[in-house]
């Protein structure tokens, strides 16, 4: 079991959900997720559970202050290498790996603590959300041209605001959290 969320990296409060990912051997794989809400279930009442559109297993627990989020990525344990690449930066193993079995878990975390997860070349991405930007505007123009308003308002709540966030972020250097964030994080 790994921890892969706020509480990793030391940004955790009251509020935060838990993020965790669970390794599971490979031919047990099929069979365990077939039955992951009994197995979440037994660490407290459930109110919620849903596989998400991102294939996350999805949680809500009976919990204080307020209900707890509990996000469960599920894995084949062959794909444990494969997580160093994920934009993850804990502040130490012992901060991510809850449970390692097998020793591979805290060998690939060790190459993860503490890495910069900005954009490697700044320059690059500003022309990319610049001209996603401007490729934005002008679609949402056209759209609001033919008249459906809600695609116009998807268009700038959801993918322009979202863009300027971006920007923003790039221009004011909250950086450090880059590819593990969404586009309003530290600004």
């Amino acid at each position: 079991l790994r921890d892969f969320g706020s509480s990793a990296e030391g940004r955790d409060d009251a509020w935060s959900d838990v993020d965790v990912e669970v390794f599971v051997r490979d031919e047990e794989f099929v069979a365990f997720e077939r039955a992951w809400v009994e197995w979440a279930g037994q660490f407290g009442r459930l109110l919620l559970s849903f596989i998400g559109e991102i294939d996350n297993h999805w949680t809500v627990y009976d919990g204080r202050p307020g209900p707890l989020r509990v996000d469960f990525s599920l894995h084949r344990a062959s794909e444990i290498p494969d997580t160093a690449k994920w934009p993850n930066a804990p502040l130490s193993v012992a901060h991510m790996v809850l449970v390692d079995k097998s020793g591979e878990l805290a060998k690939v975390v060790a190459s993860m603590v503490g890495q910069d997860l900005s954009p490697p070349d700044l320059p690059h991405h500003f022309t990319l959300r610049c001209a996603a930007f401007w490729y934005y505007a002008v679609r949402t123009w056209c759209k609001l041209q033919r008249g459906p308003t809600w695609g116009v308002r998807y268009d700038i709540t959801y993918i322009m605001h979202g863009i300027l966030m971006d920007l923003l972020r790039l221009e004011t250097g909250a950086l450090r959290r880059w590819r593990a964030s969404d586009a309003a994080a530290e600004i």
